[in-house]
């Protein structure tokens, strides 16, 4: 799969500015551990001492969204299956009255990679049903793309299909006229649209 420059750049530039708060969390991890670690934890026993550390040491990777973005990657493919996956949620904190519920639509895509011939299922969005979106944006048969750290799952454009989203942004974009050669952008994040895979 290749991607345009532009787009590699933003993804490296989003792994760089991920990794540099983390690291820059870890340093200030060990500063405070250095300084009043020992002072902290000096009535407590060995073992809690050392769960206290680790899961200290933890605490910059869970703040950055390392693990998150260690999990994630560029992957796309033909829609085999859709779910749709109904479910009463809340957005409390605390015990929830009848009031607080709501419907959630969670929809999930049954995608075969074309170069591994697997099949690989993916949560596409999750959210309050009456808004009804994504419900009927995939279907099988169509093609769909996911970049590396966006939160977007993209309907790559057919032939004469006039409207393509952003695969960075989620912005929808018209396709402009364009010269030989070139390659329109996104109206809101002006990055390349990928409107099909090379």
């Amino acid at each position: 799969m290749k991607l345009p420059q532009d787009v590699k750049a933003y993804i490296a530039k989003k792994v760089a500015v991920r990794l540099t708060i983390c690291l820059l969390l870890e340093a200030a991890a060990v500063v405070v551990v250095m300084l009043w670690g020992r002072k902290l934890l000096a009535s407590v026993k060995t073992g809690i001492t050392v769960l206290c550390y680790v899961v200290f040491f933890l605490l910059p990777f869970v703040f950055s969204g390392v693990p998150l973005k260690l999990i994630d990657r560029t992957w796309y493919g033909v829609v085999e299956k859709v779910d749709v996956d109904t479910t009463y949620d809340n957005d409390q904190p605390f015990k929830p009255t009848l009031e607080h519920f709501y419907l959630k639509n969670t929809v999930y895509l049954t995608v075969k990679e074309p170069d591994t011939e697997r099949l690989i299922i993916k949560k596409v969005y999750a959210g309050r049903a009456k808004l009804q979106r994504h419900i009927n944006t995939y279907k099988k048969g169509d093609t769909v793309f996911h970049l590396y750290g966006s939160q977007h799952t993209i309907v790559l454009p057919i032939a004469h299909e006039t409207h393509v989203q952003c695969a960075v942004c989620g912005a929808m974009n018209e396709l402009p006229e364009i010269g030989e050669g070139e390659e329109p952008t996104c109206h809101n994040c002006n990055l390349t649209l990928i409107r099909r895979i090379k």
